[in-house]
């Protein structure tokens, strides 16, 4: 059977274009920058289990290293590279236990003293030092909802948004400086219908 090629195809009808606005197109070259030269430095986020190297991986960065320690297990590993001449200074923060899933405003006003002093110090580190280690990423987002909220979850999760925000303003900082910046993770089991799934997932913020 022949093709007859030159039959006209049925086309959808055409659609009218909406115009935007009248906007004045005159010089624009004010809305252009330059690009800016690329920063030599990596901002990484790292998922592990427990005792799977995580801050080995972290200690390998460039030094001089500013660790911001809101877990445990990471002095015997930070010794090892100390001895071997890597710099590196570190705060500690003792992230508060929420024992009750109702909102606590003696925890909350904790956790926020204790968070507005890790902005201070992370953001001073961005400046002054080549590498920027955050152990770990999972404890610093308990960290933060426990400040907002009194409690790890307050059950509804539109109210997450705020914080979400507050949480992701703070790790995009660091595109603003040459530091290394490091997101230590943990990973859980990852469950389906309350089953485990043989898998395992991030544990924390994103």
């Amino acid at each position: 059977m022949a093709i007859n090629v030159n039959k006209p195809v049925n086309e959808a009808p055409a659609v009218a274009v909406q115009a935007g606005r009248d906007i004045p197109t005159g010089d624009r070259s004010s809305k252009f920058s330059d690009i800016q030269v690329v920063k030599r430095r990596m901002i990484v986020v790292a998922s592990a289990l427990q005792k799977h190297g995580k801050d080995h991986f972290a200690f390998t960065a460039p030094g001089p290293i500013a660790l911001h320690a809101f877990d445990e297990g990471w002095e015997d590993t930070a010794a090892k590279f100390r001895k071997a001449g890597k710099k590196i200074k570190v705060v500690e923060y003792d992230v508060p236990e929420a024992t009750d899933k109702k909102r606590n405003n003696s925890l909350a006003d904790e956790a926020d003293r204790i968070w507005s002093d890790f902005v201070a110090n992370y953001r001073w580190s961005l400046d002054n030092f080549k590498t920027v280690v955050l152990d770990t990423a999972t404890e610093m987002w308990e960290l933060l909802r426990l400040a907002r909220f009194g409690a790890l979850s307050t059950g509804q999760t539109t109210s997450f948004g705020p914080v979400n925000a507050e949480m992701r303003k703070l790790i995009r900082e660091a595109y603003n400086h040459n530091a290394n910046v490091i997101f230590l993770q943990k990973l859980g089991k990852k469950y389906v219908n309350r089953e485990w799934d043989g898998s395992y997932e991030p544990k924390g913020f994103g």
